[in-house]
């Protein structure tokens, strides 16, 4: 699908979702919402990956939001703004197929991978190859070795 047709057929999805709920509002309530509006949030969160790649390889290009709905909006944001913060790690650090050490920049952790870059099992600190003076450094302040 083409991003307007993926626009239009979340927007449907929601429509009949707010229909529906006025139709039924008299009727028992429920917390839930029903499989529509979770198949909208699903279209806004392929929407927003997709156009976060899009971006990502042309920076030049300018995007917009491109729902009204609050709800929509936020998974489209959400989606866009994490594949465009892991793109962005990824070229930053980029992975090594032959595999390379990764080290915790507080002296916690040390992790053999193909990956870029990781995140400290212990700490939450973000775990690359280039923390390693500051992974002995953090060992020797500990008194953990000389």
């Amino acid at each position: 699908m083409d991003r307007y047709a993926l626009i239009v057929e979340a927007m449907v999805l929601m429509a009949r979702q707010t229909i529906r709920d006025v139709i039924f509002r008299d009727g028992p309530e429920t917390e839930q919402p029903d499989e529509m509006y979770w198949q909208a949030l699903s279209i806004a969160n392929t929407l927003g990956e997709r156009d976060a790649k899009a971006q990502f390889v042309d920076p030049t290009l300018s995007l917009r939001v491109p729902f009204s709905d609050p709800d929509l909006a936020r998974q489209y944001e959400y989606a866009h703004n994490m594949v465009l913060d892991e793109l962005a790690m990824d070229a930053c650090h980029p992975g090594n197929s032959s595999g390379h050490v990764l080290y915790c920049p507080k002296g916690c952790n040390v992790l053999h991978t193909t990956l870029g870059y990781s995140e400290c099992g212990a700490c939450g600190a973000l775990m690359t190859s280039g923390n390693e003076d500051q992974f002995y450094d953090a060992l020797i302040a500990a008194g953990q070795c000389a």
